[in-house]
């Protein structure tokens, strides 16, 4: 027979003593803080509530917090952070022997609280406010794929820490946003824009509100490779001590194996993104990783011997356009109409890539109207009567190659002639020459 856990009204007075220096607490160091003081077993340690990957323990400690914010004992200076109050000061005053749930139900805020609650209400919003962990309201794992920065560090520090994380510090903890617009407000006076930013606020919201345990992670770098699989364990956390990257989930790392999608499939580019709705990708994912059963082999290899297979070509002439386009990083093909210049340089860059992958060799068509804006970056109308920040075709390139950069990345611009170059020249001519090449 396991060992009785205390209620959780047995940590009311131990809890309400801790906070007495008058400091802002935070679960985190009071619920170590309390163990210290008690003689639990081992076994009692380590019963767990499965459903937040947590013990029974810690569990019962933030219901104790929570439940003494709520009788006003403690006071809650921000969501997750308690301190004592006047009216938690002056019971210790009085009395510091005993303190328990029908003591708290005779303050009569706590009992109304008590009263017109249901307690599967009370317990959600405990979860909720002590912690961010909630479960998903369906009851059925959700799967996300998030990206990971093109530092390998950032990766590693995901398995060693047993986390996901992501960035936007400058936000402090997320659920100190009362909605997604006050977020998307933070971010455009941080950013000195006036407008976008609204799928960085959804990654965000999602990251903090709606990734819960049970959940399944996998993890991008750029749009055709995976690199890792897990399985959600704890929700949202602001860790401020953090040196990078302080808002966390709880992941238990399951597999470390990488994974390429099909030639002609890739994920978004958001950094984290609900692939619920895109059902060909969870079971193709979630075939390898969960099933262990091996997608079959892209074929999409393309060497050197095919590229001279497939053009009018010599040996000579490919390799020698060939080593120009690796060392200059871009060429021009000029010729009439109708010749295969197109056709040439997507099997240049097949060739140096070692695949037939349209996705990582886009092509575009210049005329008279195409703009800067539709090339990197500019504002759009949003339909609304504002407008967004919208990034154009060569600015999305550069992001994937920079998250896949272990692998060449090619754009292939057809009639750059008839481009405007009074608008896309400069573009053109520096950022494109080998000093800026984004490979």
């Amino acid at each position: 027979m396991r060992p009785e856990i205390p209620t959780f009204d047995y940590f009311f007075l131990p809890v309400l003593k801790h906070c007495a220096d008058g400091k802002v607490h935070q679960p985190r160091d009071v619920v170590p803080a309390l163990i210290s003081k008690e003689s639990f077993t081992k076994e009692q340690l380590a019963q767990m509530v499965p459903s937040l990957a947590r013990s029974k323990i810690q569990d019962r400690i933030q219901w104790a917090l929570y439940h003494l914010f709520r009788a006003g004992y403690l006071e809650r200076p921000q969501r997750g952070k308690y301190s004592i109050s006047e009216e938690g000061r002056a019971f210790l005053d009085t009395n510091s022997d005993n303190l328990s749930r029908w003591d708290l139900e005779g303050i009569p805020a706590y009992w109304n609280w008590v009263k017109n609650s249901d307690p599967t209400d009370i317990a959600d919003e405990i979860v909720k406010e002590t912690t961010g962990d909630k479960i998903s309201p369906s009851g059925k794992a959700k799967h996300w794929v998030i990206g990971c920065d093109s530092d390998d560090a950032v990766w590693q520090n995901f398995q060693d820490e047993g986390i996901a994380s992501i960035g936007w510090d400058f936000l402090g903890n997320l659920l100190d946003y009362g909605n997604r617009e006050e977020m998307r407000l933070k971010m455009v006076s941080e950013n000195e824009n006036e407008a976008g930013f609204t799928n960085d606020t959804l990654c965000n919201w999602q990251f903090s509100r709606e990734i819960t345990p049970e959940d399944f992670i996998y993890v991008k770098k750029g749009r055709q490779r995976i690199i890792g699989f897990g399985k959600v364990v704890s929700g949202y956390r602001h860790d401020p001590d953090r040196e990078f990257n302080p808002n966390t989930v709880g992941v238990k790392w399951l597999s470390t194996e990488e994974l390429q999608l099909p030639p002609d499939r890739m994920v978004g580019t958001k950094t984290l993104t609900q692939i619920d709705n895109i059902k060909w990708l969870v079971e193709f994912l979630s075939s390898f990783y969960e099933k262990g059963v091996e997608p079959p082999k892209p074929d999409n290899q393309y060497t050197r011997e095919d590229a001279l297979a497939d053009l009018f070509m010599s040996e000579e002439q490919f390799d020698s356009t060939l080593k120009l386009l690796r060392r200059k990083k871009n060429i021009i093909l000029q010729g009439p109409p109708g010749v295969g210049k197109t056709f040439v340089a997507r099997r240049l860059a097949y060739a140096l890539m070692g695949e037939k992958n349209k996705l990582r060799a886009p092509m575009i068509q210049f005329h008279q109207s195409y703009a800067y804006e539709d090339f990197v970056q500019g504002y759009r109308p949003d339909g609304k009567g504002g407008f967004d920040l919208k990034n154009g075709t060569f600015f999305e390139l550069c992001a994937e190659a920079r998250e896949d950069s272990d692998r060449d990345y090619f754009l292939i611009i057809d009639k750059i002639n008839r481009g405007n170059l009074s608008l896309l020249g400069s573009v053109l001519a520096s950022r494109i020459s080998p000093e800026f090449a984004c490979r």
